[in-house]
């Protein structure tokens, strides 16, 4: 008998959340680098269903135009509170994960412009794009100190940057690590551990990556007893991140949420920010 097939490590970056923001009936994904599929490129990952490559491929507001600029606050609303102009901008692709940025925008309530870009080739070829981000991905937030990207990053420095919105704690806090803490753990136990699943070629290798979602899972039930989010007695950018994760957890249903997880995440779900967000983000084209 040949070795025990092991899980393969992914990227835990915004490829991961591009990937599972997919649509819950595509199991499996085809990446090829400069493919033209959005934000896939980095290393190659065959499939027996290249559903998800068609999909990506064929997203119709991609190709509708290679920009368009949707004003979340209307210019006399700007005016009102004093701005000659929204105040950041970020560059972004329905269905990916600029979503979740688009969401912390909501929460801050803060002007802001969406500019919705094109498939990758188009991002590539766009000189001014990739002064911006040097791989041509999104997302990408541009306010008056210049552009960062990665979701996660711009998701903790607007949190940083706007303390009012009571996003984060004060810097040097215990409570500003354990924001610190839960984002990443966003990122490597969850996140990546649904993506690991998804691209898992056989039962076999997806078994490693169930049992490890499912820890970090209950990690997070535990975290949760006796309170309503994570970090402190209110909503954080840490809630956030988890959510998202858990959020694509739930719809992969590679394991069972725990009651106290599942009630968190529709909490999650409901607030107004993010029905605001999710109003703005169309559901995927289905393949041509």
């Amino acid at each position: 008998m040949g070795r025990p097939e092991e899980a393969v490590e992914f990227p835990v970056g915004d490829l991961v959340a591009d990937l599972l923001a997919l649509d819950d009936g595509v199991a499996e994904v085809e990446a090829e680098p400069d493919a033209g599929v959005d934000d896939l490129g980095r290393g190659r990952e065959r499939s027996r269903d290249s559903g998800a490559f068609k999909l990506l491929r064929n997203l119709r507001i991609a190709r509708c135009a290679r920009r368009n600029v949707m004003p979340r606050t209307s210019p006399d609303a700007i005016q009102a509170k004093g701005y000659a102009s929204a105040a950041m901008r970020l560059y972004h692709v329905p269905n990916s994960s600029s979503q979740r940025v688009v969401w912390l925008l909501e929460e801050l309530g803060e002007p802001y412009e969406l500019v919705i870009l094109g498939d990758r080739p188009s991002r590539l070829a766009d000189r001014e794009h990739m002064g911006r981000h040097p791989m041509g991905r999104v997302p990408v937030l541009e306010d008056d100190g210049g552009p960062v990207f990665e979701s996660g990053a711009i998701c903790l420095y607007l949190a940083d940057k706007y303390p009012k919105a009571g996003l984060l704690g004060a810097a040097g806090t215990h409570e500003r690590g354990l924001a610190y803490q839960w984002s990443f753990f966003a990122y490597t136990e969850l996140q990546a551990r649904v993506l690991q699943i998804r691209l898992a070629g056989s039962a076999e290798a997806a078994d490693a990556p169930t049992k490890s979602l499912a820890e970090a899972v209950a990690a997070v039930d535990r975290a949760l007893q006796g309170k309503d989010f994570l970090v402190g007695d209110r909503f954080s950018v840490a809630d956030l991140l988890v959510g998202t994760a858990l959020r694509a957890a739930r719809r992969l249903g590679a394991v069972e949420l725990p009651v106290r997880v599942g009630r968190y995440l529709d909490m999650l779900e409901s607030r107004p920010a993010k029905q605001r967000a999710d109003a703005q983000n169309p559901p995927p084209a289905s393949a041509a």
